[in-house]
């Protein structure tokens, strides 16, 4: 798990980047922020390699409410595989399958980037087409599955870079160790559910998509986890 020190020099940065009202420095305050908790889950895994310390994949469920839940879980899938995490999509609820560290962060961040995509989208307000057909529904729909997407990707970037740099100095055993807990991972997700099938969403909203693709090259890890209207 994250110990205290380190969760307060996370939200310390969460902080600063919520507090700036400068796009590009809120940006530099978020990477810095998933840089640390990814260098945080890297000497976790080491570590426990090192002691030899036995398998503590967990399972946790979470729940995610509508409106939007199916692109809300998006989201969460988007954060889940950025910290090394499977996410598993339910009727009622997600599953969040990975080492407790690395849930931890999942649920931390993605907590945090739900709370702006409310704030980012309703600040778009209704969304009316040239025959005055309300789009606001699918606008909405769009912009969430748009900001999971690129915010995905941040995070994705900002992991690797840490992992990369991470290799190049020295720690040699990472990624054989990385690879372990992947597997671990998997094997935990085919037992716990073995019929388990991938599905693809249709977006329908090209102007929603765009608009919440540009939300999230802004988004900061901050907030608290707020429904969507």
């Amino acid at each position: 798990m994250l110990n205290e020190k380190m969760l307060r020099r996370v939200r310390s940065l969460i902080a600063k980047a919520e507090a700036t009202t400068f796009e590009a420095e809120a940006a530099a305050f978020m990477t810095k922020a998933q840089e640390l908790i990814t260098t945080h889950s890297l000497q976790d895994a080491l570590h426990a390699h090192g002691n030899q310390e036995p398998s503590t994949v967990q399972m946790v469920d979470l729940v995610v409410d509508n409106p939007y839940r199916g692109r809300k879980a998006e989201l969460l899938g988007a954060v889940g595989q950025a910290n090394r995490c499977r996410v598993v999509i339910g009727q009622s609820h997600c599953t969040l399958i990975g080492y407790p560290i690395d849930i931890q962060a999942t649920d931390l961040i993605f907590s945090s980037l739900l709370f702006q995509a409310s704030a980012a989208m309703l600040r778009e307000g209704k969304q009316i087409d040239a025959r005055g057909v309300n789009r606001t529904k699918s606008f909405r729909n769009a912009f969430i599955a748009g900001f999971a997407s690129r915010i995905g990707q941040r995070l994705v970037d900002a992991d690797q870079r840490v992992t990369h740099e991470a290799e190049v100095q020295g720690s040699q055993s990472l990624v054989p160790v990385l690879r372990e807990r992947s597997r671990e991972i998997d094997r935990v997700l085919h037992d716990a559910f073995p019929s388990l099938r991938t599905t693809r969403t249709r977006i329908s909203n090209a102007n929603g998509w765009h608009a919440g693709q540009t939300a999230g090259n802004s988004a900061n890890l901050a907030g608290s986890l707020t429904p969507l209207p």
